[in-house]
C-alpha cells in the first residue's frame, strides 16, 4: 500500500502559493499584452477608414507632387518676402545740388514726382525740425498731397542775401489746382559741397 505524504503548512504552502501568485501575474501580463495589440489594431483599421479615398478615375497624390507644391509655395513665400524688403529698402540719396538755382529746382521736381524723403535732401533744416528724414518726408507728403505741384514755372537766378553767405533764390511753380505757388528759398553751399535749402517757405 502506497504510503502516504502529508504536507504540513511550512515552506510547501508557501511554495505553493507563491507558484499561484507567480503563475496569476503571468496570465494578467499576457491579457495586457493581447489587449494592448487589439487596441493597436482598432487604431490602425480607424486611421485607414479615415483617410481620404481619391475620387474615381483620378490616382492618388504621390509623394512627390505633395513635395512640388511645398516647394512652389516656398518659392513664392521667398518672391514676397524679398519684395517686401525691396519696398521698404530707403531709396538712394539723390544727385548733388551743384548751384543754389538747381538746388530749388531739384526739391520741387522731386515733389513734383512724389519723392518726399528725396526732397528732404535738397532742404535738411526739414529734418531737423521734425526729427527724421521720415518724418519730414510725411510732412511733406500731408502739406502737398491734396494738391501736389505739378510744373516749376520760373526758378530766377540766384542773388546774394547782404550780410550773409546764403543766395536768395525765387521759384513759382503750378499746383494741380492750377493754383500759381510763388515764394522764395535761402540757399547756402558751394559748387563743390553742393547747395542745399536753409530756409524758405513750405
Amino acid at each position: 500500500m502506497p504510503r502516504r505524504i502529508d504536507i504540513d503548512g511550512g515552506d510547501a504552502e508557501n511554495e505553493i502559493a507563491e507558484a499561484l501568485r507567480q503563475l496569476g501575474r503571468k496570465r494578467e501580463a499576457v491579457d495586457r499584452e493581447t489587449e494592448l495589440k487589439r487596441a493597436v489594431q482598432e487604431v490602425a483599421e480607424q486611421q485607414k477608414a479615415a483617410a481620404p479615398v481619391p475620387p474615381p478615375g483620378r490616382r492618388p497624390t504621390s509623394p512627390w507632387a505633395a513635395r512640388a507644391a511645398w516647394i512652389g509655395i516656398a518659392v513664392v513665400a521667398l518672391g514676397l518676402i524679398g519684395a517686401v524688403f525691396a519696398l521698404m529698402k530707403p531709396e538712394p540719396p539723390p544727385p548733388t545740388a551743384r548751384t543754389a538755382e538747381e538746388a530749388v529746382r531739384q526739391f520741387w521736381t522731386c515733389l513734383i514726382e512724389g519723392r518726399y524723403e528725396a526732397a528732404v535732401h535738397y532742404y535738411p533744416a526739414m529734418q531737423t525740425r521734425y526729427g527724421s528724414t521720415g518724418q519730414a518726408a510725411e510732412q511733406l507728403r500731408e502739406v502737398f498731397q491734396q494738391d501736389p505741384p505739378t510744373v516749376i514755372r520760373l526758378i530766377e537766378e540766384a542773388e546774394p542775401v547782404p550780410d550773409s553767405s546764403a543766395l536768395r533764390v525765387r521759384y513759382e511753380v503750378y499746383k494741380k489746382s492750377g493754383q500759381p505757388r510763388v515764394g522764395e528759398f535761402l540757399v547756402t553751399g558751394s559748387s563743390t559741397t553742393g547747395f542745399i535749402i536753409i530756409t524758405g517757405g513750405v
